[in-house]
């Protein structure tokens, strides 16, 4: 693909840019699927690309669905957790200050107003739960 947008002339960053953040009717992004359905090899391989890409990192994490989940919400969700590890390893490389992950990552709140502790704790996910907890001690 990336191949074909440098023979076609345009500005492949801005056109690995649309793709990596195009959002759908629902507003998720290529990133979110992989995260609700616990797709670790997908994510590693959209990550790896938005990295080349030299997009914002960043954006993928706390990017945020019509009804206002994030990634790491569908991973808690779901019960991803070795997909939440992997994403705290993410969180970890693009070195969000910590206020900004206050805000944006453990607290996104999601239409209904849950944030991932409380959509873990409804599937009853202690592991999940315990993954949370302890990366939300480490913020403090």
């Amino acid at each position: 693909m990336w191949i074909w947008a440098e023979e076609s002339q345009l500005n492949p960053k801005e056109l690995k840019k649309n793709l990596f953040l195009a959002k759908d009717n629902d507003a998720f992004i290529g990133w979110h699927l992989p995260s609700l359905e616990g797709r670790r090899g997908a994510l590693e391989t959209l990550w790896s690309w938005a990295k080349e890409a030299e997009l914002n990192t960043d954006e993928l994490l706390i990017s945020q669905t019509v009804d206002g989940y994030t990634a790491f919400q569908f991973a808690a969700w779901k019960m991803h957790v070795q997909t939440m590890w992997k994403m705290w390893v993410w969180v970890e490389e693009t070195q969000l200050n910590p206020k900004e992950l206050e805000k944006n990552l453990f607290p996104a709140e999601d239409n209904n107003l849950y944030i991932a502790l409380q959509v873990a704790s409804s599937e009853g996910n202690i592991a999940a739960l315990d993954t949370l907890w302890s990366w939300a001690k480490m913020l403090n």
